[in-house]
């Protein structure tokens, strides 16, 4: 057999393979009277067609493999128009697929070069081809594989070359790389974008699928094959039957619509259903027709008769004896239990799949553009259009994205709507349940309608009707409810709407009232009582009112143990609340620990991997950083950021909070060039996702710059307090304690490169601002007058930093833990100079331990009460104790920070100076010769270390 008669016959039996009938029989008669010599072979490998699915496949694989090893390809080596053919990349659509190299030496190029099948050499096949150049050349798009040269080989051989894309199909590299749900939606959105601009430059793909999507090497999705791409301007639906016949064989059939398999002509909804075959195997790992290895006239079956079930369910469908352990290895791969799996794809999932698998092309997205907006919508927590419109689900998704005014005030009256509902389901047992019902539907109705008529504008011509209106007049009208229960739960509605508007008063009577109704025997249940007491648990946090905050926590908790069968999912919200109010008392390990029960249950009750857990674990994340625990606190707060990005998308607030609590861990540590990755992250997000103006923003910027100063990025550290500095005016204003807090992030900066004066001038500014809006015992006025202490020991005047330091010791409880061992080494700095030696050194041994405590005995945070500890014993006349200590420092910044960082050269040319004064000349000389090189390139030659160090260097005869 010839290399192309092996091409014939491989082409034929995957064309017939995928036939069935009459048009089996058709394809066969056309086959015998085109090629009678391969009639026999082809029926070889026809012949196990009675065998079982399994037994057939593999006979054809292995005949067509033994083949494929016993004959060179004839096209490797061959030179199409300026490009070599070096290797087959696949057989698609209208023709063969070959990896191809500029072969006229004017430069290296690698691209993807495609020829016309033999099979198919005849007019209509080589117009459609050269359609499909023509498509391409139209199409410019970065997820589009672009169009680079074309021609006619010979005169008859119409080829294209494309650029050749290094990658993976979309299915293996998420599978591989175990991407999540939200990143795998994220992808499928950018081809949703590709797939439009087709649409919308007049183009059907028809041919989607894993294969036709290859993830590059900068993780974009790239469209390819266009082969059998239907041009949908008017004068090209002439001749649309005879196309979309040959086309229906070229297609996918497991990808195919209805419609492509019935023959008829397709539009754009025939790629959103093929996109939903692709989504539904992204999330489930799964086809939407069950099994693999169905004949081909089974797969159209399914595809014609059978609605596909929901991808939530695809998992549990499997059986469980030949699929043992599948469904946990698909879930593994999306870093999910099976039934965390089965979790996350039920409702919206489920609902925007099936409605792209619409048997009714009228019934499926009308775009790829409203698919790939419905995607986007899930992944931030919105009512997506394949969800359905009633109230409930509106609502649901209202109060779970905002956590602003507008959340209460529109769900105290969306609330009140599913009130009836609720009550008369809870009381289904009861003989009187449809009176109840419509006693209960009239009392809230009449309810509603009282409060829209006294908030009607015609009642108060010119006002806009606002949430507050509608508030208020429901409280006014809540009395004449007469059902305790109910009139209870409006209570708390209209609390907690009066608290996110702020007006904690009001909210903390409503919430009063309702907890009172509910406490008496007979209204409502455990749990009535359990919600009332969750609702002003948050009021009381809002006030500063942490001790009753907590008694209801506990309360409520309690409630909902006994009304929740043991390990019920629904407890999870409730301990997570209580875990909140401890950590805000103080009590951390008690927080930790109800934080991780809380999580437990979660993981219990399959629940794990929502929006709550990522809330929860953050929160524990911040706990463990509060405890000085930062290993742990790191761990979970990665995991913390992997769910939120899953659930609420990369752009969330939950997010940003994440990785600026991460970077800021990461400070703590001293390992500033990992945190500031992550404080980057969250600037960039955080640009996105808020308004330019928004407060969070310029605090954000300040970590990216604090990084950057210990890094020694002088000059991006400054952009972002610059930018930061005119955001904060615009917001805030000059006044404003956000701006007062500004200054004093850089004053920290530029006490570290050197410019004293300016530090003592912002310190002074900041200091009128607290004491404008503040008073002298705040934090801000406090912080701002140690900084001004340390720029004027840097001035040279340890005396006056030693009077500013002493009187803020009198309001030492004032301060954080860290703080006040700032405060100890600042002063115990300011007493070396001025010869204080005892009492300097019994605070800067404090500092030191509580810096070590808090970070590790490893990290660069302790390299200034070392640095300062060394001082000390040299000017004490101890300088071998001296050289201990900064030999320690200098090792623990090596190892730490990069070469070259200006902090390396702090402790290195104290170390040196130690060594020099221990008798060690000439390994001092050395180390503050390397140290005064990278201050001088840091700071310049003026700066006050510089100016130390050499003179130094001079004493030790350097």
């Amino acid at each position: 057999m010839s290399p192309t008669e092996f091409e014939i016959l491989e082409n034929a039996f995957a064309d017939v393979e995928a036939l069935e009938g009459e048009a089996r029989a058709a394809y066969l008669a056309r086959f015998a009277q085109n090629h009678p010599e391969l009639v026999d072979e082809l029926g070889a490998l026809m012949a196990a067609d009675d065998a079982p699915e399994s037994e057939l496949t593999a006979m054809v694989s292995q005949s067509i493999a033994e083949a494929a090893r016993d004959q060179p390809d004839p096209w490797i080596g061959r030179q199409i128009g300026s490009w070599t053919i070096s290797a087959r990349l696949g057989q698609g659509g209208m023709g063969a697929v070959f990896k191809a190299h500029r072969g006229d030496g004017e430069y290296d190029q690698t691209a993807a070069l495609k020829v016309i099948n033999l099979r198919n050499m005849n007019a209509r096949t080589i117009a459609r081809f050269l359609t499909e150049r023509q498509i391409l050349a139209n199409l410019r798009h970065p997820n589009i594989a672009r169009l680079i040269d074309g021609g006619t080989e010979h005169g008859d051989l119409p080829y294209l070359v494309m650029e050749y894309i290094a990658g993976e199909r979309i299915d293996r590299h998420c599978d591989e790389r175990q991407l999540g749900v939200s990143a795998r939606l994220q992808l499928f959105r950018k081809v949703c974008d590709t797939v439009d601009f087709a649409h919308r430059h007049l183009v059907v793909h028809r041919d989607i699928k894993p294969s036709n999507i290859l993830i590059d090497e900068n993780g974009e999705p790239q469209l390819l094959d266009f082969g059998i791409a239907k041009l949908l301007e008017p004068e090209e639906q002439e001749g649309a039957p005879q196309q979309t016949t040959e086309a229906a064989q070229a297609l996918t059939p497991e990808y195919a619509s209805p419609e492509q398999v019935r023959g008829e002509p397709v539009t754009i909804a025939s790629d959103i259903y093929a996109l939903g075959v692709l989504l539904y195997r992204l999330l489930s790992g799964c086809s939407p027709y069950g099994e693999a290895g169905k004949s081909a006239y089974e797969l159209q079956t399914a595809i014609l008769d059978r609605d596909p079930s929901r991808p939530s369910a695809a998992l549990s469908s499997m059986d469980t004896v030949a699929h043992d352990g599948l469904p946990d290895a698909i879930a593994s791969q999306r870093g999910l239990t099976a039934a965390e799996l089965r979790t996350r794809l039920k409702g919206d999932l489920d609902n925007i799949v099936l409605k792209c698998l619409q048997k009714d092309p009228e019934r499926r997205y009308a775009s790829a553009r409203d698919l790939e907006r419905d995607v986007e919508r899930y992944l931030h927590d919105q009512p997506v259009t394949a969800g359905g419109d009633d109230l409930a689900y509106r609502a649901r998704k209202f109060a779970k994205r905002n956590r602003g005014p507008l959340i209460a005030a529109s769900l105290a009256v969306l609330g009140l709507v599913g009130l009836v509902s609720f009550y008369t389901a809870r009381l289904a047992d009861e003989r009187d349940r449809a009176e109840l019902e419509a006693m209960r539907s009239r009392e809230v109705a009449d309810f509603l309608v009282g409060i829209f008529d006294s908030a009607d504008p015609a009642a108060a011509p010119g006002e806009t009707v606002t949430a507050q209106m509608l508030l208020d007049a429901g409280v006014a009208d809540v009395d004449a409810i007469v059902d305790p229960a109910i009139r209870g739960a409006l209570l708390r509605a209209m609390g907690q709407s009066y608290g996110a508007l702020g007006q904690y008063d009001q909210a903390t009577d409503l919430l009063d009232r309702s907890i009172a109704l509910f406490r008496e025997p007979g209204n409502g249940t455990r749990l009535d009582l359990a919600r009332s007491l969750s609702a002003r648990a948050t009021v009381y946090n809002e006030l500063d009112r942490f001790e009753e905050r907590h008694a209801d926590a506990e309360e409520a908790v309690a409630l909902a143990r006994a009304s929740y069968p043991e390990g019920d999912g629904r407890l999870a919200p409730y301990l997570g609340d209580l875990a909140s109010a401890k950590s805000d008392i103080f009590d951390q390990e008690g927080a930790m620990a109800t934080w991780n029960e809380a999580i437990a249950v979660q993981r219990g009750a399959g629940t794990y991997g929502d929006s709550l857990t990522s809330d929860m674990l953050g929160d524990l994340a911040v706990a463990y950083d509060n405890a000085g625990r930062y290993e742990e606190s790191i761990a979970t707060g990665k995991e913390a950021l992997r769910l939120s990005d899953e659930t609420l998308g990369r752009l969330d607030a939950n997010g940003i909070i994440i990785l600026n609590n991460l970077a800021l861990v990461h400070y703590r540590m001293g390992l500033f060039d990992e945190g500031v990755e992550f404080a980057r992250d969250a600037l960039s997000r955080a640009l996105q996702f808020w308004p330019g103006d928004h407060p969070q923003i310029p605090g954000i910027r300040m970590n990216v710059g604090l990084a950057d100063t210990r890094l020694g990025n002088f000059a991006e550290a400054e952009t972002q307090y610059d930018l930061a500095a005119e955001e904060l005016l615009a917001a805030e204003g000059a006044g404003s304690v956000a701006y007062g807090w500004f200054l004093y992030m850089r004053g920290a900066h530029d006490i570290r490169i050197g410019r004293a004066d300016e530090v003592r001038r912002l310190s002074q500014e900041g200091m009128a601002i607290a004491r404008a809006v503040l008073d002298e015992d705040s934090e801000l006025f406090l912080m701002h007058r140690m900084m001004e202490a340390v720029a004027e020991r840097d001035l040279g005047n340890a005396a006056r930093s030693e009077t500013i330091l002493r009187d803020l010791l009198a309001k030492r409880e004032l301060l954080r833990a860290a703080d006040q061992a700032a405060l100890d080494l600042y002063l115990g700095q300011a007493l070396t100079d001025l010869g204080e030696f005892a009492e300097a050194a019994r605070l800067l041994e404090s500092a030191f331990a509580a810096f070590e405590e808090r970070s590790g005995p490893d990290s660069v945070s302790i390299l200034s009460p070392l640095n300062a500890r060394s001082q000390l014993e040299r000017a004490r006349g101890n300088p071998q104790a001296a050289v201990t200590l900064a030999a320690r420092a200098e090792r623990i910044a090596d190892q730490s920070l990069p070469e070259g960082n200006w902090l390396i050269a702090t402790v290195r040319g104290e170390h040196g100076r130690a060594l020099a004064e221990a008798g060690r000349t000439a390994q001092g000389l050395q180390r503050m010769r390397s140290a005064r090189a990278d201050l001088v390139r840091a700071f310049g030659t003026s700066d006050s270390r510089v100016r130390e160090l050499d003179a130094a260097i001079a004493a030790a005869g350097g």
